[in-house]
């Protein structure tokens, strides 16, 4: 685990994807801990990275931002970002922000999983 105290960052791999699963705020003090966890496996060649928010009830904005980027970084590589199990309230502020129109939001850990697998196999 890494990050602050508030948000618990898990890394692990499940059939050749990289899954971060989130746990508590993601705030302004989770920037650092978000770039130093995720960056580098956006820079990996072809990242296909599932991002598993299951406990995490609240994203600020500059976060978001950052979650944008991962995604951009992703899809310059050829790989994808893709997020699932985000919580209602932060889905709402994903629409109002339009970003929910941008990131790849999947219901569950699952279907995110099959998601990707299918996409990298294809690769």
């Amino acid at each position: 685990m890494a990050g602050n105290a508030d948000l618990r960052i898990r890394v692990t791999e499940e059939e050749g994807i990289k899954v971060v699963e989130l746990s508590g705020d993601v705030d302004s003090f989770s920037t650092d801990a978000l770039r130093r966890n995720i960056r580098p496996l956006c820079d990996s060649e072809k990242p296909w990275i599932l991002i598993d928010c299951f406990d995490v009830g609240y994203v600020n904005s500059a976060c978001l931002g950052r979650f944008h980027d991962f995604h951009k970084l992703c899809a310059e590589k050829g790989g994808r970002l893709v997020f699932c199990n985000v919580d209602s309230s932060v889905r709402q502020v994903m629409d109002l922000l339009g970003l929910s129109q941008i990131l790849n939001l999947m219901d569950n850990r699952e279907d995110a999983l099959a998601q990707l697998s299918a996409l990298s196999a294809g690769s």
